[in-house]
């Protein structure tokens, strides 16, 4: 009986498109239609900032097993004993999450975020609360990412055509960006704010698993699991 299995969490912000996929049409053993066309959109570009501005709320907590292994990690990295984790130690951790840090100034701008009290060093209940906020990245908030049927995705991608250089919609601030499931950017608002690699990237693994792939990089399994 498929109602009684195990359901599988998928981030909020990953969708499926009501013409793509209805609840009620899954009553039988079969494959459903294939994850061919994406749409990465904000309903509005104001709300698609960089950055994490989350704050820790009370239903955010970790675990007791969480923080033990948060704990278990922090002692691991830190190799001096020192109480505190320092800009360079940062850099392995957060690397050791699969995030790609390209510069300097990026790894200062993570480091920033996570060193709350700007000791210039980072402490336990630091790195827990970066756990909580994901702050070990750069992150787009009020972004979504939605499976389409293929007729969904031709008729949006000439409503792009004929508003070009306009809004998408009128009297809104939506930018949006088709593309094929881990291929290629079909067509974009000219206003796009391209998603932040380690966010977008684990977006598509949870739309390849749904489509049923099997073959994924260690760090793209990495980035499914978590």
């Amino acid at each position: 009986n498929l109602k009684k299995t195990t359901k599988c969490a998928m981030p909020p912000a990953v969708h499926l498109s009501r013409n793509y996929f209805k609840p009620k049409w899954f009553k039988a053993h079969r494959r459903i239609k294939n994850v061919i066309m994406l749409f990465e959109y904000s309903p509005s570009l104001r709300d698609a900032v960089q950055g994490s501005n989350l704050t820790k709320l009370a239903s955010q907590r970790l675990t007791p097993t969480q923080m033990q292994k948060v704990k278990l990690a922090f002692n691991q990295f830190d190799t001096n004993k020192a109480g505190a984790l320092s800009r360079k130690q940062m850099r392995a951790v957060i690397g050791a999450m699969d995030v790609l840090i390209k510069s300097d100034d990026e790894l200062d701008a993570i480091f920033d975020t996570i060193d709350q009290d700007h000791s210039g060093d980072i402490t336990l209940d630091e790195m827990n609360d970066m756990f909580i906020n994901q702050s070990y990245t750069k992150r787009h908030f009020g972004k979504y990412l939605v499976a389409l049927s293929l007729i969904e995705a031709e008729s949006l991608r000439r409503i792009m055509h004929i508003r070009k250089n306009r809004p998408l919609v009128s009297g809104a601030d939506v930018i949006g960006q088709l593309r094929v499931n881990n291929g290629p950017v079909i067509d974009s608002t000219t206003d796009f704010i391209a998603t932040p690699e380690y966010q977008l990237t684990s977006w598509l693994q949870c739309m390849r698993f749904f489509d049923s792939c099997y073959q994924y990089t260690p760090r793209e399994l990495n980035l499914l699991l978590r």
